[in-house]
Order: structure tokens, then C-alpha cells, then sequence
């Protein structure tokens, strides 16, 4: 919602958990406004689906985008990034940063504030 306010040409969001989006769409009315109301918009459309799907396949259909925003809120709590869940991060990267035109941005937020650890593996990837 607040990438909408920005009134930009087009919004792709790709979430996996449907059951989550349904339930903001009701308690969290005001932070997600209408556009949970329906999964396509004048200027946004929601895909509910595992996101490494759906970059692999805008990487095979030479997809471009000019911002890719992650939002990791299930970071690792581990003091080196070799470890399975880092390996799956560091694979969602890659494949973002694939999907990104030349001069594209790329956001994260990630919670783990108060895991300076988590946050450090974080920018090594």
C-alpha cells in the first residue's frame, strides 16, 4: 500500500502465504488500505506464490524490473552465513539481482536489529 501512494506505473508484490495476506486484508486494514481487496489493480497485481518460482521464471522470459524490495523478516540467527537458511537467502539474492535492469535498486529490510551477528552475515552475502 504505501509503494501505492507513490503513484508508481506498476507494482509486482509476490507473496507465498495467502492465509497471511487474508488476514491483514481484516486486521490490518489501515496499514494495507483496499488493495488486499483484490489481487490486481489498476497499477499493481498480487502473485501468491513461492517468489524462486516466479523469479525463475521472469529470469527465462528476460523480465526486467527497475526496484526489487525483499523483505526478509525470518533472517537466521547464525554467526557465519553457511548454513542451509543462508544458502536459501543467498539463492533469493542471486536470483533478484538477476532480475534487475542495470541500473535497478535493490531494498531489503530484514528484521535482526538487536542480532548485529545476523545483520553482519547479511551484508556478506
Amino acid at each position: 500500500m504505501e509503494l501505492l501512494k507513490e503513484k508508481p506505473k506498476f507494482v509486482t508484490m509476490i507473496e507465498i502465504d495467502e492465509m497471511v495476506m487474508n488476514i491483514c486484508k481484516v486486521h490490518m486494514r489501515s496499514a494495507c488500505g483496499t488493495c488486499l481487496d483484490s489481487y490486481c489493480g489498476s497499477n499493481y497485481r498480487i502473485i501468491v506464490d513461492d517468489c524462486i518460482i516466479q523469479l525463475n521464471q521472469y529470469i527465462a522470459n528476460n523480465v526486467k524490473f527497475d526496484y526489487v524490495f525483499e523483505i526478509w523478516t525470518d533472517m537466521p540467527i547464525a554467526i557465519k552465513p553457511k548454513s542451509q537458511f543462508w544458502e536459501f537467502m543467498q539463492s533469493i539474492l542471486e536470483l533478484s539481482l538477476q532480475v534487475l535492469r542495470p541500473k535497478g535498486k535493490f531494498m531489503t529490510h530484514a528484521n535482526g536489529v538487536s542480532s548485529q551477528a545476523s545483520l553482519t552475515c547479511l551484508r556478506m552475502l
